[in-house]
Parts: structure tokens; C-alpha cells; sequence
């Protein structure tokens, strides 16, 4: 089951990291919301940022981590963080409610992804006390 979960961490981070440096948006433009001029940016860059801004920094964190109530609070001040920086790097600081709207559903997919790497790793499940199949 280990083995399952570095090449699902290996294999994620390849093609976030991919969709990160090419769909990065165009900040030459002079709109005020960028990532609607090319519908890739919104589809590709914004859920890539989160897996590896927000899920994999926080399986990190949740390694060295030992309190559950620290791994939450880290995680939750991790996803607060990734938040505020997609919302100034994707121009979403002039249309605020539409830009958080967009912010939060494309989190969605940071969020399974750390759910599916806590169904795949033994220690987070065990730091977590998380155990759905048991």
C-alpha cells in the first residue's frame, strides 16, 4: 500500500508542477480577471497550485507533526495561506466574492487529493486516527 502512494505523490506532483509552470497566468494582460480570458489557467493552473501548495506541503507537514490538534491547525493556517496567495496571483483582489467562489471549489481538489494520500499512507492514518476501512 506504500508503493501505492509514492507513485500516487510522484505522479501528482509531475503534473501539478507541469500545469503550474505552463498555465501560469499572463500577468501582462490589463484585466482585472485574468484567469477567465483563457479557461485552461482556471482549469489546469488553479486545482495544480493547490495540490501542491496546499496537499503536498501539508503531508509534510503532517510527517513531522505529532499533535493532532497541531496537524489541523497547521493544515487549516496551510489552506488559509494557499488561499491568499491564489486569490493576489490570480487577480481576484478587485472581484472578490465571484474570485472566492472560484478559489473554494477549485480547492476541492487539493482536498481529495490529501484525502486519498490519508487512505494511502499508514502514518497519517495512525496520526490522525483515522481508520474508514477498519
Amino acid at each position: 500500500m506504500i508503493y501505492y502512494y509514492y507513485v500516487f505523490v510522484l505522479l501528482s506532483a509531475a503534473f501539478s508542477g507541469y500545469g503550474i509552470i505552463q498555465f501560469w497566468p499572463a500577468s501582462e494582460q490589463n484585466n482585472d480577471f485574468l484567469l477567465f480570458n483563457d479557461i485552461s489557467t482556471a482549469v489546469l493552473f488553479l486545482p495544480s497550485f493547490w495540490v501542491i501548495g496546499f496537499s503536498l506541503f501539508a503531508q509534510l507537514l503532517m510527517y513531522y507533526l505529532t499533535s493532532k490538534k497541531n496537524i489541523y491547525l497547521a493544515i487549516l493556517l496551510l489552506y488559509i495561506l494557499n488561499f491568499t496567495a491564489l486569490f493576489f496571483i490570480a487577480g481576484y483582489n478587485i472581484h472578490t466574492f465571484l474570485g472566492s467562489i472560484v478559489l473554494v471549489t477549485t480547492s476541492a481538489v487539493g482536498l481529495v487529493h490529501l484525502g486519498i494520500a490519508v487512505l494511502l499512507y499508514p502514518l497519517f492514518r495512525s496520526k490522525l486516527h483515522f481508520a474508514p476501512f477498519v
